[in-house]
């Protein structure tokens, strides 16, 4: 982990208006979320980041906007559960934003 976190952090140009993260391990399993890497990820850059992966309740992106991130993607917690998630973008907007899974469309073009 210190050796992705000093690689992550050196000094580097940013061209992105915004920096997007996802968060593999917690979208695995939420209970291992990423979240001191995430807070010091975006303590180290000057652009605004937005985190997703494993997003499933409005606790998970309360937990990453207390981290510092700008925006929290959601995405199959969307199409499973939408009107669960349309609360948080009503309570939460502008800092949530919604994102299609690829196994959405797979299933619809099926």
């Amino acid at each position: 982990m210190a050796a992705i976190r000093c690689r992550a952090c050196r000094p580097m140009p940013l061209r992105g208006e915004v920096l997007h993260l996802v968060d593999l391990t917690g979208a695995k399993d939420p209970a291992k979320r990423q979240i001191p890497l995430l807070k010091s990820l975006v303590a180290g850059v000057d652009v605004p980041v937005q985190v997703g992966g494993g997003v499933r309740t409005e606790t998970d992106v309360a937990a990453l906007l207390e981290a510092g991130v700008a925006r929290v993607v959601v995405g199959s917690t969307a199409v499973k559960s939408p009107e669960e998630v349309k609360g948080w973008f009503q309570t939460l907007w502008p800092r949530t934003a919604g994102a299609r899974p690829r196994r959405a469309y797979r299933r619809r073009r099926q």
